[in-house]
C-alpha cells in the first residue's frame, strides 16, 4: 500500500503515542492531533479505528451536554502498514483501567514549580508515579492512580497558602489545584483524610480502619509495586554506598587534623579554649571538625555555660590542670583536690576529685571507690552515692578500655543477673553492703549502706537483703555465690 510521508507520520505518531492521539474531536486539549484529510484517508483505509476512552461535557446554550472522547488506534492493516507486528491483545486487569483526565494547565505549572523537582526522585513510590505522570503529559490515567493524584493536589494547594509568591501567582496556582481535584471528585476520587490515618495504602498495605478503607480505591498492578520495590532497593544501595564514601572521608579528614593538632581534636573530646579578647578560659566539648575552605582546621565546639560556634584548631587545646579521675570527654573542672581512689575490677586505679571520681565510677562496670588518707570524712560514701543517681549510655569494665576507646555511645544491656548485692569496704575502715542492677523501669540503681548487725553475720545477710529489697522495691529470690573466696548474692530474671 502506497501512502504518503502525511499518512506514514500520521501512523507513527498513533503507534508512539497508544491513547493519547484524538479521533475527531479537533477541540479537545490534552490530546496530539493529526489532519482532519489525513486521519479521514486512514480511517477509510481501514488503517486506523477510533476508540472510546471515557466522556466529556460542553456548555451548548444553557445546556451540559455529555460527549465520548474517543482515540485513534492502529488495525492490524495499520501495523502491517508500518512493518510492525501486531501485539498481543491482553486483557486490562481493573487496576489498570485508564480514565479520561486532561491535567489543567494550570495545574500542571503549579506543579512544576513547587513540587517536581522533589517527586522526581522521592523516595514514595506514589510521589514517583505522579511525576512520571504529570511530566509525560498523557491526557488519561490509571485508575489506582486517581487517588494519589488527589493527594498530591491537596498538598499543593497547601503549600500554595504557605508559599510567598505574589498573590496573583498563588491564586492561579489554587486554581490550577482546585481544577484538578473537581476533575478527580466527578471519578470519585478525593484526598486522602489529613489527620489520624496515616498515609494513603500502598501495594499490599492494609488501611488505617474501616473509616478510611472505602477511600483508598483500586491497588497498582503487581508490575507497577515491583518495579518502585527494585527502584526503592536501588535508592537504598546508592544511600548506603554514598554514607560509606562520606563516612570514609571523614575519619580521613579526622585522623589528618588530629595527626596535625592533637588527639583532643576529634569529635567527642574535652577541650579549653582561651578567648583572644579577653584571656577568659572556658571548656567545651569538640561536635565535629573539618576543613574552612582556606584549608584551615577547625571544630564545632559546645561550651560549658555559654553558646558554641566553629573555633580555629590552633585556639583549642587539650584540658590541663585536672585530676587523673577526669574522663577525657568531661569538659568539666575538678571540684576539688584528689579525695578517692577508683579502681576497676583489675585493681587498676585511678585518683580524682569527687566530681570526677563519681563519674568515672559511674561509667565502670565493677568498679570501687575508696577514700584517700587525706580525703574529707564520708568521701568515698559521697562518690559512691553520686554515682548511682544516673547511668551513663556507654560503659566500660576496665580503665584501659578509656584510654585505647571511648565508650560507644548505644545502651549496653548489662548482663543476668538483674542486681548483685555484695558485702566489701565501703569507705575506709568501714564495712558494709553494696547494691547494683538494673530497675524494671530502666533505672540504674546502685547504692551502700554500713553493716547492719557486725555481732551475727546471719542476721547481718537478711538485714542487707531487707535493705535491698526496700530499694529495688519487690521482694527478691536471692541466690548465693562464691567466685574467688569473695561472696556475693544475685537475684533477679533474664530478660
Amino acid at each position: 500500500m502506497n501512502l504518503t510521508d502525511a499518512q506514514t507520520k500520521a501512523l507513527r505518531l498513533i503507534l508512539d503515542n497508544p491513547r493519547q492521539v484524538v479521533a475527531w474531536l479537533r477541540g479537545e486539549t490534552g490530546f496530539l492531533k493529526i489532519h482532519g484529510n489525513t486521519e479521514n484517508r486512514l480511517h477509510s483505509l481501514g488503517l486506523v479505528e477510533a476508540v472510546k476512552i471515557g466522556t466529556n461535557t460542553r456548555t451548548v446554550g444553557a445546556e451540559r451536554v455529555e460527549y465520548d472522547v474517543t482515540v485513534w488506534t492502529l488495525t492490524p492493516a495499520g501495523y502491517e502498514a508500518l512493518g510492525v507486528e501486531v501485539p498481543a491483545v491482553e486483557e486490562t486487569p481493573a487496576a489498570e483501567e485508564e480514565v479520561l483526565l486532561p491535567l489543567p494547565e494550570r495545574f500542571r505549572a503549579a506543579y512544576e514549580a513547587e513540587l517536581a523537582e522533589t517527586h522526581a526522585d522521592a523516595d514514595s513510590a506514589p510521589y514517583r508515579q505522579v511525576w512520571h505522570h504529570v511530566a509525560n503529559g498523557r491526557p488519561t490515567a490509571p485508575r489506582w492512580l486517581l487517588g494519589h493524584l488527589a493527594d498530591v493536589a491537596a498538598l499543593l494547594a497547601d503549600l500554595v497558602e504557605e508559599s510567598e509568591e505574589h498573590p496573583n501567582t498563588r491564586a492561579t496556582r489554587r486554581r490550577g489545584a482546585a481544577e484538578l481535584l473537581d476533575l478527580l471528585a466527578q471519578h470519585g476520587a478525593r484526598p486522602w483524610p489529613v489527620m489520624g490515618h496515616g498515609l494513603r495504602p500502598w501495594g499490599d498495605e492494609v488501611p488505617h480502619c474501616e473509616d478510611c478503607a472505602e477511600q483508598t480505591g483500586p491497588r497498582p498492578p503487581a508490575a507497577v509495586t515491583a518495579a518502585e520495590a527494585a527502584a526503592d532497593e536501588e535508592r537504598a544501595v546508592r544511600q548506603a554506598a554514598y554514607e560509606h564514601r562520606l563516612a570514609a572521608e571523614l575519619r580521613k579528614t579526622e585522623d589528618e587534623i588530629a595527626a596535625e593538632h592533637g588527639e583532643h581534636m576529634r569529635p567527642g573530646a574535652a577541650v579549653e579554649w582561651t578567648n583572644p579578647r579577653n584571656g577568659e578560659t572556658v571548656y567545651g566539648v569538640v561536635q565535629s571538625v573539618y576543613r574552612r575552605p582556606n584549608g584551615k582546621a577547625a571544630a564545632d565546639v559546645e561550651l560549658l555555660g555559654r553558646s558554641g560556634g566553629s573555633i580555629d584548631a590552633d585556639q583549642l587545646g587539650p584540658i590541663t590542670g585536672r585530676c587523673p579521675a577526669a574522663l577525657p570527654t568531661d569538659p568539666a573542672p575538678c571540684d576539688g583536690a584528689p579525695a578517692v581512689t577508683v579502681l576497676d575490677s583489675s585493681n587498676a586505679g585511678a585518683d580524682g576529685c569527687e566530681r570526677h571520681g563519681a563519674r568515672l565510677l559511674a561509667i565502670l562496670d565493677g568498679g570501687r571507690v575508696y577514700a584517700l588518707p587525706d580525703a574529707p570524712e564520708g568521701a568515698a560514701l559521697r562518690v559512691h552515692r553520686a554515682a548511682g543517681t544516673g547511668r551513663p549510655a556507654g560503659r566500660v569494665t576496665s580503665l584501659r578500655e578509656l584510654v585505647t576507646a571511648p565508650p560507644a555511645p548505644a545502651p549496653t544491656p548489662r548482663p543476668f543477673p538483674r542486681f548483685t548485692l555484695e558485702p566489701g569496704w565501703v569507705d575506709v575502715d568501714v564495712h558494709g553492703w553494696e547494691l547494683k542492677g538494673d530497675k524494671e523501669s530502666g533505672e540504674y540503681l546502685s547504692d551502700c549502706h554500713e553493716t547492719f548487725r557486725p555481732d551475727d553475720s546471719n542476721a547481718d545477710i537478711e538485714a542487707a537483703m531487707e535493705w535491698a529489697e526496700q530499694l529495688i522495691g519487690a521482694r527478691q529470690e536471692w541466690t548465693h555465690v562464691r567466685e574467688r573466696g569473695f561472696d556475693r548474692w544475685e537475684a533477679g530474671t533474664r530478660d
